[in-house]
């Protein structure tokens, strides 16, 4: 199956790297910003980490963090940054375990190295006869996989999602044999490779209605005695399919070989954890399965349970075992937890374990933090783990992040269901802490109004003035990052009300009037991309953020004005490029 590399960036540049580098059977998942990153983290399993340092609106090292605490055991974390990283970061990624570090400018074959030694320990879940005759359905590819276990080999040929030949031994000789037994008027076998003699035959006797099932009958014949129990070593390599050749149908051959499966191994579909559902809604017509089969598919239209299935007495325990294998097998029905294509009993074991563990360990730190927010006299300062001198942006940030811990996109479902009495408790505390230090706050401003002479009489300087606009500045732009517009767009009044100098508040509370669809909204966006531009007129990207303003508007003369003033700072800029080509001929 596929493994994944999830990657969090706003650079195109260095995800085009990685996908390019990155060896087959991995794919990439891309997320520009925080929560779509942690909602593919709990889509499905995630091998590799990827996360640019210096994001908009966020920290790769601190998305990394919310990870490490997600996941057990944790996948491998890779961190790209700016030409220097400051030794407190490199500390901090040490401390997450981090594999490697790199900086710009980045360099494609030390990455394609680092990446290549992570990605070749990708998930080795062992996988049974069964399963990697599966695998040759799902995947079209022509190759070859040689099979051993217990000193026993065999070789078996895909392609177009059909199995065309076996190398064994014995194949040849019990094939040639059963031809012969069924009226077939063999040719001699030549002295050259057996496989093309055999490609002679059935193109020779194509379309005859008995070659099909002799064929399937001799592989099966040989596939029967291979150890259906245990799992194989598989090695992948290159085939050639000899002209003439036919294939075999592989759900027919699955369908026959489930039934000698031994009731030991089908263990983890027996696993308290475990159920099945339907994948899609269209079956194909020709597909080789028995009517018991389209039983169970109805039967789990909703996700249902293996002990539900067998207490129907419809059908016996071995009959629902093997059947819902073998429907995992062919893709129709999905395990939770989910382990993907080619289906690995081993796998599924293992997810299930991971599972139960991630359960335990969530139940355990609700269970910890009521304990702790029942002693009392617990200060908000202690409830919320911030220390006396916290500023108001930091107080909201751990508020956030203790409330999204507690929350149900966090939480296991099991744990979410079984734990709502002491959350309700817990995020009440948080709450109500949070409110506390608000109240402090705010008198402390009423008593201390922020006008220039009393921030030099305060000893706030024009320098720390700047700094705390710069914080709510980066507040807003995390909570934009989260999707939290209205959030950001106080944030950045307050840090324009601190510094109305401050060109990055202009030009993130732009980008906040663009979310909002009314007319007005439009004309204040561009506004306040002008003051933005008109404080840091040699900022590219507010100059090309301006242009692609003008060009989502229809103004594409002065998105033409920007494009020139880009390229005055940068001639070959690509994003310049790309936008003076999307409006090309308009």
């Amino acid at each position: 199956g596929m493994s994944t590399l999830l990657l969090l960036t706003r650079d195109q540049e260095l995800a085009g790297l990685i996908r390019g580098v990155l060896p087959e059977g991995w794919e990439v998942k891309e997320a520009q910003m925080t929560a779509l990153a942690l909602q593919a983290l709990d889509a499905g399993r995630v091998d590799v980490v990827c996360a640019d340092l210096e994001l908009a609106g966020g920290d790769g090292l601190n998305f990394l963090r919310q990870v490490h605490q997600r996941l057990d055991p944790a996948p491998a974390y890779v961190l790209f940054g700016p030409e220097e990283i400051n030794d407190t970061v490199r500390a901090q990624a040490a401390g997450l375990q981090v594999r490697h570090i790199f900086t710009r400018p980045l360099q494609k074959e030390k990455i394609r190295e680092a990446l290549g030694a992570l990605c070749s320990k990708r998930d080795s879940a062992a996988m049974t006869l069964l399963e990697w005759l599966a695998s040759g359905y799902k995947d079209p590819s022509t190759r070859q996989v040689t099979l051993s276990v217990d000193g026993a080999t065999l070789s078996l040929v895909f392609g177009q999602g059909m199995l065309w030949t076996a190398h064994h031994p014995l194949f040849v000789e019990r094939y040639r044999k059963a031809l012969t037994e069924a009226g077939f008027d063999l040719p001699p076998p030549s002295d050259g490779d057996p496989m093309v003699d055999l490609a002679e035959v059935e193109e020779k006797f194509a379309g005859h209605p008995e070659l099909p099932a002799t064929k399937r009958g001799a592989l099966l014949s040989i596939m029967a005695s291979f150890a259906l129990q245990g799992a194989c070593d598989g090695v992948v390599g290159p085939a050639v399919v000899p002209e003439g050749l036919s294939p075999v149908d592989i759900p027919s051959l699955l369908v026959s070989l489930v039934d000698h499966v031994p009731e030991t191994v089908l263990q983890p579909l027996k696993l308290p954890r475990v159920t099945f559902a339907v994948v899609g809604d269209v079956i194909p017509a020709d597909l080789a399965i028995r009517p018991e089969h389209g039983y169970l598919l109805s039967q789990c239209s909703t996700p249902r349970r293996p002990p539900d299935l067998v207490q129907t007495g419809i059908m016996s325990e071995k009959q629902v075992f093997s059947g819902l294998y073998l429907l995992v097998l062919l893709g129709l029905l999905v395990t939770h937890p989910d382990v993907g294509h080619p289906f690995r009993l081993a796998a599924l074991a293992e997810e299930a374990r991971k599972e139960d563990t991630r359960i335990r360990r969530q139940s355990e730190a609700i269970a910890a933090l009521v304990r702790h927010f029942q002693v009392p006299g617990q200060s908000p300062y202690q409830i919320l783990g911030v220390p006396h001198d916290v500023s108001p942006q930091e107080a909201i940030r751990a508020s956030e992040t203790m409330q999204s811990r507690l929350g149900e996109a966090h939480l296991h479902p099991e744990v979410f269901r079984a734990h709502q009495k002491d959350l309700l408790f817990l995020s009440a505390k948080v709450s109500e802490a949070y409110l506390m230090l608000q109240e402090g706050f705010l008198k402390a401003k009423s008593a201390q109004p922020v006008t220039a002479e009393v921030q030099e009489k305060g000893g706030l300087s024009p320098e720390n003035v700047r700094k705390e606009s710069t914080k709510l500045t980066e507040m807003a732009r995390h909570c934009l990052e989260e999707d939290q517009v209205y959030e950001a767009s106080q944030y950045l009044k307050l840090a324009l009300f601190h510094d109305p100098q401050n060109a990055d508040g202009h030009h993130l509370l732009a980008r906040v009037y663009e979310l909002n669809p009314s007319g007005r909204a439009k004309h204040m966006a561009e506004k306040e991309l002008l003051i933005a531009l008109k404080l840091d007129p040699q900022n590219l990207d507010y100059v090309l953020d301006a242009a692609e303003f003008y060009a989502r508007h229809g103004l594409v003369q002065r998105c033409r004005t920007f494009l020139d003033r880009a390229q005055a700072i940068e001639l070959r800029n690509p994003r310049a490029l790309a936008i003076r080509k999307a409006i090309k001929g308009k």
